[in-house]
């Protein structure tokens, strides 16, 4: 009966826990996906795992990023986005669809 007990509790453990990473993994890939430039920490490690992908604007120039990029995420189709300034440190530029 005991036996039961801990597979049932580890089972659960087990759901909630991966339920938590995807949602994790999401809200990071909406932040940090598209980033032009290298980041620090948990999201640059991520970002060398090549969990993220790099993104084709320029280095921000005065503070300000312009032009427009495509999206190309590792599965399914090509969107269009612009250039906007990334909240990372340091400063960079991110590819947003529009």
């Amino acid at each position: 009966m005991k036996a039961r007990n801990y597979i049932l509790i580890f089972a659960l453990m087990l759901g909630i826990g991966s339920f938590g990473s995807a949602r994790g993994l999401a809200y990071m890939r909406a932040t940090y996906d598209g980033t032009c430039g290298q980041l620090d920490g948990l999201p640059g490690l991520m970002q060398r795992a090549h969990l993220f992908a790099d993104g084709p604007c320029a280095a921000p120039k005065a503070g300000k990023c312009s032009g427009s990029c495509t999206i190309k995420p590792t599965g399914g189709k090509s969107t269009n986005g612009k250039c906007v300034v990334a909240n990372t440190n340091p400063l960079s530029c991110q590819c947003v669809a529009q």
